[in-house]
């Protein structure tokens, strides 16, 4: 998928997302690993990066609305994504490209 058909599975409004967020491209090398489970995807974080990925995922919770966005600290950085499976397989992508 490319970078428009990954923006249009995940039904993101751009016009929502603050300019000045963390984007997709400061936030991966700080992934340390993703993995499906279940109905949901698991993005695990770098937890000296919590700044820039706490960042990212407030801006992206405004842009993709129907995505859930569920970021736990208390034991690491995990973000457990819940979206529809064409969802999950265009985050999964974005999360695993280098």
């Amino acid at each position: 998928m490319d970078r428009q058909e990954i923006l249009e599975t995940l039904v993101c409004d751009l016009g929502q997302r603050p300019a000045d967020a963390p984007t997709t491209a400061e936030i991966l090398p700080a992934v340390r690993s993703v993995q499906r489970d279940g109905a949901h995807l698991v993005v695990m974080f770098d937890p000296a990066q919590a700044e820039t990925v706490t960042g990212f995922v407030e801006a992206e919770r405004q842009c993709c609305s129907r995505i859930g966005w569920d970021l736990d600290t208390s034991d690491g950085m995990r973000l457990r994504l819940s979206a529809t499976a064409s969802q999950l397989d265009a985050l999964e992508q974005m999360f695993s490209t280098p």
